[in-house]
Order: structure tokens, then sequence, then C-alpha cells
């Protein structure tokens, strides 16, 4: 916690955060406008709002960040924490093992705030992501 979204992670994930935008299908609003509403513009920007969180990892040289959010109404309604994670960033070339131990270091730092309940809005297009956050750490799926 405490980071600052790196902007050159936002530049290697801009393919896949465009896919945040629930207008991506719109062809009449441009992929500039959607970027920086909803995609690389949200993710550079994340850390300004105060429930907003950066969790950061570093391993073998890779650098990986989950930005990720608590939810006061959410808390207070359910007396439970509650996080949401927005999106996770990494390099292009990040192994899947090491985003398999980020994810490890990301759920230990939730049982450290006290997380009753995380959850994430993911586009399909993001399957690195998902794949990330379904996976324990030693474990992850190998190309066939």
């Amino acid at each position: 916690m405490g980071f600052q979204v790196s902007s050159a992670l936002v530049a290697d994930r801009a393919d896949k955060l465009f896919f945040y935008s629930p207008y991506n299908f719109l062809r009449k609003l441009d992929v500039a406008t959607q970027q920086r509403l909803f995609g690389t513009g949200a993710a550079a920007d994340y850390a300004t709002d105060p429930n907003h969180r950066v969790f950061e990892f570093v391993q073998d040289g890779a650098t990986v960040q989950f930005l990720y959010a608590y939810l006061p109404w959410d808390t207070n309604f359910f007396q439970a924490s509650v996080y949401k994670v927005f999106t996770i960033l990494f390099a292009n070339g990040t192994p899947a093992a090491v985003l398999a131990a980020a994810s490890t270091a990301f759920r230990r730092q939730l049982g450290q705030e006290g997380a009753a309940y995380c959850f994430a809005e993911l586009p399909a297009e993001d399957t690195r992501v998902a794949q990330a956050l379904g996976m324990p750490a030693g474990v992850w799926l190998k190309p066939v």
C-alpha cells in the first residue's frame, strides 16, 4: 500500500485496459476517450482516491501492482470489510509463476487488512488477470 501507479505498467497493459470500458463496443466513442475515462486514465489516476489502494509485489525483477478499493458503504452495510479489485498491472513478459506468487501475497495483504470479502469485475478479454487471481502459488497453466 502507499505505492504510486507505475506509468510503465499502465502503458504495458493499455491494450487490455481498453476493455474495462463498458462502452468498448461503441464505434462512435473513440478509443482515446474510453481509455481516459475507463482504461489507462482510470488506472494512472487510481491512487488519487482515498479509498483506492495499490499493492506492489516484486519478484525476480518483475513488478506487479494490484489496484483495489476499500468499499466503505458495502463494509458498513454488510458489517464486514469489503474490497474490489480494479485490475492488476504487470509487464507483458511477466511469468505466470510471478503472477501466482503476487496473487498469494495480495491475498495475504487483504487478510492483514481484515478483508472479509474481495471481488473483481473483469472483462473477458483480460484472461491473464483472471488467471492470476485464481492461481495459488506454484500452480499455473502450462501451454500444451
